[in-house]
């Protein structure tokens, strides 16, 4: 890659609030997660009564692993290069 003029680099600047907004993403199975907690919690960590959930929890890992892998934007990461490269 040709090197970057300074000034191109030092005015260029990302906006991520207008283009992306962060969306508090759950994890897949999180709800399931804390359904077991709270069934061992409330049974004083009897495994024996909280089966159901355990199985449940099992289930929903067994589905989310096989969930394809969503891409991340790389948009901040190849600014920080034009930056660093900008600045040598």
């Amino acid at each position: 890659m040709g090197r970057i003029h300074k000034d191109f680099a030092l005015n260029l600047k990302f906006n991520s609030k207008s283009q992306f907004r962060k969306q508090r993403v759950l994890a897949p199975c999180q709800g399931e997660m804390m359904a077991l907690f709270t069934c061992w919690s409330l049974h004083n960590y009897d495994e024996s009564a909280c089966r159901a959930a355990y199985l449940a929890l099992q289930s929903c890992s067994r589905t989310a692993a096989a969930l394809p892998r969503t891409h991340k934007a790389t948009t901040n990461y190849h600014l920080a290069q034009l930056a660093r490269q900008a600045g040598k």
